[in-house]
């Protein structure tokens, strides 16, 4: 069985790929997946140049072919749905393969702002069945609400704010939350914060280093509504 390259008595992670990882663990245990997996769009962030140089913000290292394991091709869900609580990021990528909900969660992230290049929402599927709900949490740029000033150490990274949200709204504490696709462990310290325990999986080894410094970080509170 592969070991966890993080165990306490809250979180473990485990680097690897989900499919080979997941069925060595005891799924009936988790009360939740909440993840934001590759969307299968192949995405990279493009920097903005003006006059040769960099404009306002510094250069995007994350500027490049595939930046996100997983993404180059098409994203299959289904092998994420078998639990009593399922939250999944850019779902609208791959809404084809998932059963219809009336649970979708629109993120708000420009929060009044004008539209720019980058989506002004995010869609969040869930396969509760409660109406639709919508959260408000700026995240554009460098202007990421109380986490303005941290260190942006994934390109699709979410703030850990409304991981607390959601995990508050899904889980009680005390349970367990599968993230499989734990990127720089927003989720991990999210469910930490809120009394969670939580189990991540990671297939980019560049990430953990950053796993393990996230979860070393302060709380951060969320400062927009969740409607």
């Amino acid at each position: 069985m592969r070991m966890p390259f993080l165990q306490t008595d809250s979180v473990t992670a485990y680097l690897g790929d989900c499919r080979e990882i997941m069925p060595t663990l005891d799924l009936s245990k988790f009360k939740a997946l909440i993840s934001d997996p590759p969307y299968g769009i192949d995405w990279s962030p493009k920097q903005t140049m003006t006059k040769g140089r960099v404009g306002k913000h510094p250069p995007n290292r994350f500027v490049g072919k595939s930046v996100i394991m997983g993404d180059a091709g098409p994203f299959d869900p289904r092998h994420l749905l078998g639990f009593p609580v399922v939250v999944l990021f850019g779902a609208n990528h791959f809404a084809h393969l998932l059963p219809p909900s009336p649970a979708w969660i629109v993120w708000d992230k420009k929060d009044g702002e004008r539209s720019m290049n980058f989506g002004d929402c995010e869609m969040i599927w869930t396969n509760q069945k409660h109406p639709a709900r919508l959260i408000r949490h700026r995240w554009v740029g460098y202007r990421m609400g109380p986490e303005t000033g941290t260190a942006r150490d994934h390109p699709t990274q979410k703030p850990v704010a409304l991981m607390r949200a959601l995990i508050e709204r899904y889980t009680d504490p005390g349970d367990l939350i599968l993230d499989p696709y734990a990127g720089s462990g927003t989720t991990l310290r999210a469910a930490m914060d809120c009394g969670r325990k939580a189990i991540g999986i990671e297939l980019d080894p560049q990430y953990v280093e950053v796993i393990l410094k996230r979860l070393s970080q302060s709380v951060f509170d969320l400062e927009e509504g969740v409607s």
